[in-house]
């Protein structure tokens, strides 16, 4: 573990956490671009999943007065029932065409969303829809997550198509991620993976971890509702480019 180790993942890691800190979401897709090309995957994936744990459990404290399991109850509920699939399918689709047809569906929905944003502010959000729809949603999270461990973007697009203040989004698409991070923690440790290298690499690299995160809330603090809404988007738009550009070839 030398020098340009420390240096370049510990700054991934701290842009990672710097990114969920301000939105909520976003650390596995920034830090799994970098950490696998210094170890291998199955030390870089218990790494990002034990700081999901970790950085999230704070987060969440830190907007513990916005929290309502009511909202995050159905999406929970469908990702219980979607996981399991996902896993089926992945013994019988190429993971790779799943996961173009999930980039172009983020980028048709991010294109929806600023259009009809025109009308109203993109950041603006005046209808509800029925709480039904985060367990669809929350379903397709789960099989996702099951089947390609990208299990964000449909439970990104739900909390943005409701009519929440920033606050309760936020805490609402963390605590979700937490409770998969910690489902995958508790695997990682009792199939023996979270341990010697991986441990030692997540310690080193922990504190860099909670400095972005710190930093990110106080630009999320600084943050309005319209705006909050516009970088979810956009970064949202980021993710399924990121799926198309990986996977169209």
């Amino acid at each position: 573990m030398g020098t340009e180790f420390i240096l370049v993942v510990g700054l991934t890691v701290l842009i990672a956490g710097f990114v969920q800190g301000t939105l909520g979401f976003g650390f596995g897709m920034v830090a799994m671009s970098v950490i696998p090309v210094y170890v291998d995957v199955t030390v870089a994936v218990p790494i990002v999943a034990f700081f999901g744990v970790c950085m999230n459990a704070m987060l969440i404290y830190g907007l513990r007065r916005h929290f309502d399991l009511k909202k995050l109850g159905p999406m929970l509920l469908g990702g219980a029932i979607g996981a399991p699939v996902g896993v089926m399918l992945l013994r019988n689709t190429d993971s790779r065409y799943m996961k173009l047809a999930l980039g172009v569906l983020i980028v048709f929905y991010v294109i929806y969303a600023f259009t009809a944003g025109k009308r109203r502010g993109a950041g603006v959000v005046k209808k509800d829809i029925p709480t039904f729809w985060g367990v669809v949603f929350g379903g397709m999270g789960g099989i996702l997550q099951g089947g390609l461990n990208t299990g964000g973007p449909p439970v990104i697009i739900y909390a943005t198509l409701k009519p929440w203040g920033k606050d309760a989004i936020k805490v609402t698409l963390l605590s979700f991620f937490w409770v998969i991070a910690i489902a995958q923690t508790a695997y990682f440790i009792g199939s023996g993976m979270f341990a010697g290298k991986t441990l030692t690499t997540s310690l080193i690299l922990l504190p860099a971890m909670f400095l972005g995160a710190w930093i990110g809330v106080r630009v999320y603090d600084r943050i309005n509702q319209e705006k909050f809404r516009i970088i979810v988007l956009i970064f949202l738009g980021a993710m399924g480019l990121n799926f198309i550009v990986r996977n169209i070839s």
